[in-house]
């Protein structure tokens, strides 16, 4: 049986979960932030901490009948792993960069996943192995 995802069943509207990110936004104290839509998706962006973060939604793969559920389903999935990071932070528990490293925007307009993410994958591609422990073992 293939396991659902998250907020698979949400009827929550995207508007209403965009006000929901704008109002965690806001409560973190975010200096800016917009939201843009294109026929590739939708673009978060946001300054908090002096840093830049930009987080994309791709435009779903799916039937136009399927179209809406899953751009609300995909809109909760993001409020929610963005709202979890901010708790972690706001409690102490973790930092701005570590939870959002991947997002952070560079100075050339690139996130840092855009820049070292094929990097990433070449080394993986050619077989290197990374020991479970650096360091150790024989």
């Amino acid at each position: 049986m293939k396991p659902r995802r998250y907020a698979e069943r949400t009827v929550v509207p995207v508007d209403r979960s965009r006000t929901e990110f704008e109002q965690l936004l806001r409560k973190y104290k975010a200096t800016q932030f917009g939201f843009f839509e294109d026929d590739e998706g939708t673009t978060v962006i946001f300054r908090l901490q002096d840093r830049m973060v930009r987080q994309r939604i791709p435009q779903p793969q799916v039937s136009k009948n399927r179209l809406e559920a899953e751009r609300r389903r995909r809109w909760r999935a993001l409020l929610l792993i963005t709202k979890a990071k901010l708790e972690l932070i706001g409690s102490g528990d973790s930092t701005f960069e570590r939870e959002f490293l991947a997002d952070l925007m560079l100075s050339n307009g690139k996130t840092v996943m855009e820049e070292a993410g094929p990097q990433i994958v070449e080394q993986y591609s050619k077989g290197v192995k990374t020991p479970l422990l650096l360091g150790g073992g024989p």
